[in-house]
C-alpha cells in the first residue's frame, strides 16, 4: 500500500478534513477567489439560450427612433406621446424607462395625466445611495400618477459584472422594491397573493436573487419604436396583438444613450435587457437557488474524503483516475442540477479541494516512501520520450530544396514544435509552432496541437484554410484554461516555384534572397493565435522563390534568448548570420551554425524558453 495503515492513514484523514474545511473557510470569507461567479457564467453558457417569458415584450429606442423624435433625452410631452402609442396596444403593464429632459418640466402634467389615465405604468428610478429619499430622481406628481415605482439600481459583483438584483431595501421609513420586483407585485390585484409570490423568491446573501438570463434581445419579443411610429394599420394590428394583456418594457438600446453593463459570461447588455431578464426570472419562476454554506461545506469535505479513500486504497496512480472520474461525475451532476432545477452548487471550490487533497496526500506519501524525486524524474523522462515521438526525425528528400530542423526544449518537455508533411506532386508543408506556457501543460497542448494540425493538413487546402480548421478544432473541442498556440505554416510548391504562407501570431519568418544577399523579415498579415477565438481570420500570402534563396522559420525562444548581461540574441543577429553564410552553407549547416552562435552568446546562461529552427534552402545545387 502507498500509505502506512496506522499513523499515516490517520494523518491523511485529518489532512483531507482540514483541506476541505480550510478551503471552504477561505472561500466563505473571500480570502481566496475560487472563481465561482465565472463558474456560474460557464453553466449559463452551457445551458444555452432559453425562451423568454411570453408576457414580456420589449419596445426599443434605437438610433432610428432618436433621429425621428429628436435628441436625447426627450421632453415630457414626447414621452407622453410615446406612452399613448404604447397604450393603444392595451398592455397589462408598461415598464416606462425614460429619463426626464433636463430642466424642461412643462410637459410633466401632460405626462402625469397620461399615466393616470391608463393606471398601468411602472416607473423605474435611480436611487442615489448617498441620499435618503427617492424624490431626487422621481417627482412627486409622476409618482402619484404611476401604478407603482421601483429603483433600478443594479448591484455589481467584484469582477464588475451584473448577475443579481437587490429585492428590496428600507429607506425613508418604508420598504422600496426593485423595479422588476415591483412590476411583478403590480401584476397582482390580490395583495396576499402578491406577498406570497414575494416570499417564493429565493434570496441570496443580503436579500438578492440571481438573474436567470434567457439570452440577448433575440430571446424576447421586441419591437423598434421607430417602426411603430412609421407602421401602417396591418403592422399596428400585429403589434397590438402581441402587446395585448402583456407587460411592455420600453427603454433605450442605442449605443449612444443606453447604459450597458457587463453581465454573466462577459456579455455587454443594455440596462433595459437586464431588467427584462430579471422580470423573466420572476414571471417564469426560472429561479437560480444557491445551496446553503453548510451543504457546500458538507459536499466539499465529502469529496476530499473520497480522494483520501482512493489514495489509501488504490495508490496514487489509480487514485488519480478514480479522482478524475469522481470529478467528472461531480461536474456533470452539477451542470444537470443547474440546467434542470436551477440549483447553484459550488463547482471550482470543491474541485480545487479535491486537487489540493490529492496533491497533499501524494506529497506526504512520497516523503514517507522517499521516492518523490525518482518518480518525478521517471514521469518526465517518459513524457519527454513520448513527446519526442511526435516530432519528425527523418528529413524530406527532394531535388528542388533542402530542409533541416532542430528543437531544443528549455526543460525536459516543452511547447515548441516543428513538422513537415508531403502534400504530393513535390509540394511540402512545413510549420513551426509555440504553445503558450512551458513544461508539461505546454507539452500536452503541443501534442494535441500537432496531432490536430496533421489531421487538418489536407493537400487541397491553402495554409489559411488549414489554420482556420485547426483553430475551430482547438476552440470547440477542448477547454484549455486560456492556453493557445502560435504557428507559422508554409507550403513549398516547386512546380510554380512559389511559397504559400500563413501566420497565426507567431514570430516573423526570415527570407534570404540570394540575388541581393540580403535577409529580410517576411511581412504578411498576422492572424490571431489558434485556440482563442472561434471566428479568427487567417489569410494566405504567396511569393516566388529563386535558386539559392533560404526560408527560415523560428520560435521566439531564439530571438529572446538572453545572456548573463540581460542582452537578447535578437532577430538582427539571425539575419546577419544568414547574410554571411546562407550563400555557401547547406540547410543543415545553417541550423547547426545558428545554434552554435546561440550557445556562444548565452555563455552557459540557462535558456528560459524552447528554441526551434526550421530552414529550407531552394535549388538543386547548394
Amino acid at each position: 500500500m502507498f500509505f502506512n495503515p496506522t499513523a499515516a492513514v490517520r494523518r491523511n484523514f485529518f489532512a483531507a478534513l482540514l483541506i476541505g474545511a480550510g478551503l471552504f473557510l477561505l472561500h466563505y470569507f473571500r480570502v481566496l477567489n475560487f472563481h465561482e461567479l465565472e463558474a456560474l457564467d460557464l453553466r449559463l453558457l452551457l445551458r444555452g439560450k432559453r425562451p423568454a417569458h411570453h408576457d414580456v415584450v420589449l419596445v426599443e429606442i434605437d438610433s432610428a427612433a432618436l433621429e425621428a423624435l429628436g435628441p436625447w433625452p426627450w421632453s415630457d410631452r414626447i414621452q407622453a406621446k410615446v406612452l399613448e402609442i404604447l397604450e393603444e396596444g392595451s398592455p397589462r403593464l408598461v415598464y416606462f424607462d425614460l429619463p426626464r429632459a433636463g430642466e424642461d418640466h412643462e410637459g410633466e402634467p401632460e405626462l402625469a395625466r397620461t399615466m393616470e389615465k391608463y393606471a398601468n405604468v411602472i416607473l423605474p428610478f435611480y436611487r442615489d445611495p448617498d441620499r435618503i429619499s427617492e424624490e431626487v430622481t422621481l417627482p412627486k406628481l409622476l409618482r402619484e400618477s404611476s401604478r407603482a415605482y421601483g429603483y433600478d439600481n443594479l448591484p455589481v459583483d467584484p469582477d464588475g459584472h451584473v448577475r443579481r438584483i437587490q429585492i428590496s431595501l428600507f429607506s425613508g421609513g418604508k420598504t422600496l422594491y426593485a423595479a422588476s420586483v415591483q412590476t411583478l407585485l403590480s401584476d397582482f390585484r390580490d395583495e396576499e397573493e402578491a406577498l406570497r409570490r414575494l416570499k417564493e423568491i429565493p434570496r441570496h446573501g443580503g436579500g438578492e436573487f440571481w438573474i436567470s438570463f434567457p439570452g440577448r434581445e433575440g430571446s424576447f419579443l421586441h419591437f423598434s419604436l421607430k417602426k411603430l411610429l412609421d407602421a401602417g394599420p396591418a403592422d399596428l394590428e400585429a403589434f397590438h396583438k402581441f402587446c395585448r394583456n402583456r407587460i411592455v418594457l420600453v427603454g433605450p438600446v442605442a449605443d449612444e444613450i443606453a447604459n450597458f453593463k457587463l453581465t454573466a459570461g462577459a456579455v455587454d447588455m443594455p440596462h433595459l435587457l437586464i431588467q427584462a431578464s430579471a422580470l423573466h426570472t420572476l414571471l417564469a419562476k426560472d429561479y437560480l437557488r444557491e445551496v446553503s454554506p453548510w451543504l457546500h461545506l458538507g459536499i466539499q469535505v465529502l469529496l476530499c474524503f473520497l480522494v483520501f479513500a482512493a489514495v489509501d486504497r488504490a495508490g496514487p496512480r489509480n487514485a488519480l483516475l478514480l479522482g478524475m472520474g469522481a470529478a467528472v461525475f461531480f461536474v456533470i451532476l452539477n451542470l444537470a442540477l443547474f440546467s434542470f432545477q436551477g440549483w447553484i452548487f459550488p463547482l471550482f471550490s470543491p474541485l480545487t479541494a479535491m486537487a489540493v487533497t490529492y496533491v497533499t496526500l501524494l506529497f506526504m506519501g512520497q516523503l514517507d516512501m522517499r521516492f518523490q524525486g525518482e518518480l518525478l524524474s521517471r514521469e518526465l523522462s517518459m513524457a519527454a520520450r513520448v513527446q519526442a515521438t511526435f516530432l519528425p526525425q527523418v528529413k524530406p528528400e527532394s531535388k528542388d530544396f533542402q530542409v533541416s530542423f532542430e528543437c531544443r526544449f528549455a526543460k525536459d518537455v516543452g511547447g515548441d514544435f516543428y513538422d513537415w508533411m508531403d502534400l504530393g506532386e513535390g509540394r511540402l508543408g512545413i510549420s513551426v509552432g509555440d504553445v503558450s506556457g512551458k513544461g508539461v501543460p505546454a507539452a500536452i497542448y503541443m501534442v494535441r496541437g500537432i496531432s490536430e494540425l496533421r489531421r487538418e493538413n489536407n493537400p487541397q487546402r491553402t495554409p489559411a484554410e488549414v489554420l482556420t480548421a485547426l483553430n475551430q478544432r482547438l476552440v470547440t473541442q477542448s477547454y484549455t484554461g486560456g492556453m493557445f498556440l502560435t504557428l507559422n505554416y508554409s507550403v513549398v510548391e516547386p512546380r510554380e516555384k512559389q511559397i504559400a504562407l500563413c501566420s497565426a501570431g507567431h514570430e516573423p519568418m526570415i527570407y534570404y534572397k540570394a540575388s541581393t544577399r540580403k535577409a529580410e523579415i517576411i511581412k504578411i498579415a498576422q492572424g490571431p493565435p489558434v485556440g482563442l477565438f472561434t471566428d479568427a481570420p487567417y489569410k494566405s500570402a504567396r511569393f516566388p522563390y529563386e535558386q539559392g534563396d533560404t526560408l527560415l522559420l523560428l520560435s521566439d525562444g531564439v530571438t529572446e534568448l538572453r545572456n548573463f548581461k540581460r542582452q537578447v540574441f535578437g532577430i538582427e543577429r539571425v539575419k546577419k548570420y544568414l547574410e554571411e553564410h546562407a550563400r555557401d552553407d547547406s540547410a543543415d549547416a545553417l541550423v547547426s551554425g545558428l545554434f552554435q552562435q546561440m550557445e556562444i552568446f548565452r555563455e552557459s546562461t540557462p535558456a528560459h524558453d524552447d528554441r526551434t529552427l526550421l530552414c529550407v534552402k531552394f535549388g538543386s545545387r547548394f
